[in-house]
């Protein structure tokens, strides 16, 4: 059924809320680990009115040249990108998107206790034995995608509560230093 509430606008402030603050954090978190104080130059109320009246073609393009491996028909941040095009030389405005690297997942630690009352084990039909052979046969890639995987299966198939799913990452998961 339609919400007559729920508008564009309504949903962009909504996501624009809730993706803002996880960026922020997210930032704050990735910046601090490595020392490095970020700024964000396009959280000026100004700025963030004008980005969230655009329409969604002068936000996002059709584009054959396939520059974004996540979206390979299309430009987002397309009004941004033109105005680079005026401002910075062609082979930084045109360049294809770049991910901050980070060697978090490279260093979280996954234990073997983290996965007793297992989700995933459970969906695999694993027993204490067959979950500690699965464990031990993992590469450390592996264990961490079955971390998140237990989670999103903790959250939206046996729906546990979030607090409690954000406790258990808390007390089981831990990110080692850089350089230990």
């Amino acid at each position: 059924a339609h919400d007559p509430a729920r508008t564009p606008r309504t949903d962009a402030l909504h996501l624009f809320g809730y993706h803002l603050r996880s960026l922020l954090h997210r930032n704050d978190r990735l910046g601090m680990a490595a020392s490095v104080e970020a700024r964000f130059p396009f959280l000026d109320e100004r700025s963030v009115a004008f980005a969230l009246a655009l329409g969604r073609h002068q936000k996002i393009r059709f584009d054959l040249a396939g520059r974004e491996s996540r979206h390979p028909f299309m430009t987002s941040k397309w009004i941004l990108r033109r105005l680079a095009d005026r401002h910075l030389p062609t082979r930084l405005s045109r360049r294809r998107k770049l991910g901050f690297p980070t060697t978090a997942l490279d260093r979280m630690q996954v234990p073997r206790t983290f996965f007793r009352d297992s989700a995933l084990a459970e969906l695999l039909a694993l027993d204490a034995r067959g979950l500690d052979a699965a464990f031990d046969g993992a590469a450390h890639p592996l264990r961490v995608r079955m971390a998140f995987a237990d989670l999103w299966l903790r959250l939206l198939v046996r729906g546990e509560p979030e607090s409690e799913v954000r406790a258990r990452v808390r007390r089981e998961l831990q990110i080692a230093p850089l350089g230990a």
